[in-house]
């Protein structure tokens, strides 16, 4: 599994996925998923997802690579159930799948990934390394 950066404690597995398989032509596509070799201090769900609706098979759309703040407050796989009547629409996961009507495009949107996921790495490593005042 390819690392990200040498000293990286993730790694990013990309596979052709189903979807693409059985879509038009001219249809490339490209699944993305995180592992980490430290799931305490680097988890592996990076990928921001915000739910079209609240119903259990709602689809969602992906939004964005997390930050550190968003890897706190966000929720696993699903969104969460509604605090003071206010419901959260992100969730976080491990897994991405892009498809895309041009080759370049999605190989240029996998290298944006991987260096925000760099990123949020490096962010996490140096929050956790800050000492407590």
């Amino acid at each position: 599994m390819p690392l990200l950066t040498e000293d990286s404690a993730y790694t990013l597995v990309q596979t052709a996925p189903a979807e693409v398989i059985n879509a038009p032509s001219m249809a490339w596509g490209m699944t993305l998923t995180v592992t980490s070799s430290d799931l305490d201090d680097y988890p592996p769900e990076v990928f921001v997802f915000q739910a079209e609706d609240f119903t259990v098979n709602a689809r969602a759309w992906f939004s964005t690579v997390a930050s550190p703040a968003d890897m706190l407050e966000y929720p696993l796989n699903a969104p969460a159930a509604p605090v003071g009547g206010v419901q959260q629409p992100y969730f976080r996961k491990a897994t991405l799948t892009l498809i895309s009507r041009s080759a370049s495009d999605l190989e240029a949107l996998i290298e944006e990934i991987k260096g925000r996921i760099v990123i949020l790495e490096r962010n996490l490593r140096s929050l956790l390394t800050l000492s407590p005042p």
